[in-house]
């Protein structure tokens, strides 16, 4: 049986019958992480996002059918959107949108860090994370130890969520199949024929 309490979260509770009519009851209690879902885009920043190239798409659309169109990207005021070229925007609102939104990121890193499955501690390139079948936490902080350019990404591929406490810079060949969190400026460099993908 399943019973919600309102608050996102949900009791599955199973019983199975073993030998000699014996049973055992098992409980699960599976809660929505709501703060992660309040962002209205994929790609949300505190500071300026810039894209570079044509090779650039970022969509909101729900890949599984299962929920809202998110905008592409959405950047809390006063931090800007510049976009060169004519990169591929999709979602609910199409258009890079700002605000007065202001989502706790560092909160978000303290509640996702413990189940992140990579910490990243220098630039990457050539690497996957996750896949279709298992999404996964990817945590950064370019503070500890000292990237002081941000992180570097090219030629990256993953599934679940990217967490960033600094700047971002990804590069061609990045492609990311879910929300990117970002505390500082976030650069997306697509060129020729490698792309960045969001």
């Amino acid at each position: 049986s399943n019973t919600t309490d309102g608050n996102g979260k949900v009791l599955l509770t199973s019983v199975a019958t073993g030998p000699n009519s014996s049973k055992a009851r098992v409980e699960i209690i599976v809660q929505v992480n709501t703060a992660a879902s309040s962002s209205q885009a994929v790609v949300y920043s505190k500071g300026d996002v810039t894209g570079n190239g044509s090779s650039l798409t970022i969509t909101g659309n729900d890949a599984c059918g299962a929920g809202t169109a998110l905008g592409p990207i959405y950047t809390k005021d006063p931090a800007t959107t510049t976009l060169n070229g004519s990169p591929t925007l999709s979602g609910t609102p199409p258009t890079p949108q700002h605000g007065t939104l202001d989502i706790d990121i560092q909160g978000l890193i303290n509640s996702f860090m413990p189940s992140a499955t990579t910490t990243l501690t220098e630039d990457k390139s050539n690497v996957t994370y996750g896949s279709t079948t298992n999404y996964v936490t990817v945590y950064s902080d370019t503070e500890n130890p000292p990237n002081t350019q941000g992180l570097k990404l090219q030629n990256v591929t993953g599934y679940g969520i990217l967490l960033v406490k600094g700047d971002l810079v990804l590069g061609g060949g990045f492609t990311w199949n879910g929300i990117i969190y970002a505390t500082g400026s976030v650069t997306l460099n697509g060129g020729g024929g490698e792309g960045i993908n969001v």
